[in-house]
C-alpha cells in the first residue's frame, strides 16, 4: 500500500516484492500505484450515491482514496454539465443549467455541513479541496449561462476541464 502524511492509506491491488534489482521494484511500485488509484477510483464512482446532494456516507465512511473521490466528483459534475447543455439544445428544458446549479449548491450546503462535524485531518483535507471544486464548478455554470451556452459543441464548453470515465471496453474518441 501506499501512504501519505496525513495517513491516508491506498491499497495496491497486488504485492510488490522488492529485490536486488532496483530499478525493477521501483517501477513495479509505481505501477501499483497507479493501478490502486485506479481501482479506488472504479469503485468510488460505482458506489457514488445516487442522490448525489447527500454524499456524508460515501465521502466519510467510503474505502476510497481522496483523489479518487475528488476525480468522481468532478466527473459527475462533467456528466450533469453535459446533460444541461443537451436538454438545452434539444429544447426539451430550457432552464436546465439554472436547475444545474441549484443541484450543485444543494451539493455545496451538504458539504459545508459536513465540515461543521468532528472530522479527521484527512476528512478535512478533503472537504476542503471538495469544497473549493464546488464553488468552483457552480462559478463556471454561472458563466456558461451568462455566455447563453447552449450546446456541448459551443466553444465556452469545450474550453473548460472536463472529467470523463472511459469504460474499460470503450476506445476512446480520437
Amino acid at each position: 500500500a501506499m501512504c501519505d502524511l496525513i495517513k491516508e492509506r491506498v491499497p495496491f491491488v497486488e504485492p510488490v516484492v522488492t529485490g536486488p534489482v532496483v530499478e525493477k521494484w521501483l517501477s513495479e511500485i509505481e505501477t501499483a500505484m497507479v493501478t490502486g488509484l485506479y481501482d479506488s477510483s472504479k469503485r468510488s464512482l460505482f458506489a457514488y450515491p445516487e442522490d448525489g446532494t447527500n454524499r456524508t456516507e460515501w465521502l466519510l465512511e467510503g474505502p476510497y482514496a481522496s483523489q479518487s473521490q475528488l476525480l468522481v466528483d468532478q466527473i459527475f459534475w462533467t456528466k450533469l454539465a453535459e446533460v444541461g447543455l443537451s436538454d438545452i439544445s434539444s429544447g426539451k428544458n430550457a432552464n436546465a443549467m439554472q436547475e444545474n446549479i441549484a443541484y450543485h449548491q444543494a451539493q455545496l450546503v451538504n458539504s459545508v455541513s459536513i465540515v461543521r462535524m468532528q472530522l479527521t485531518k484527512l476528512q478535512r483535507v478533503l472537504m476542503g479541496a471538495l469544497i473549493v471544486l464546488d464553488v468552483h464548478g457552480i462559478s463556471v455554470l454561472d458563466n456558461l449561462v451568462e455566455a447563453k451556452v447552449s450546446s456541448v459543441d459551443e466553444f465556452d464548453w469545450s474550453k473548460q476541464l472536463r472529467y470523463y470515465w472511459i469504460p474499460e471496453d470503450a476506445t476512446p474518441a480520437e
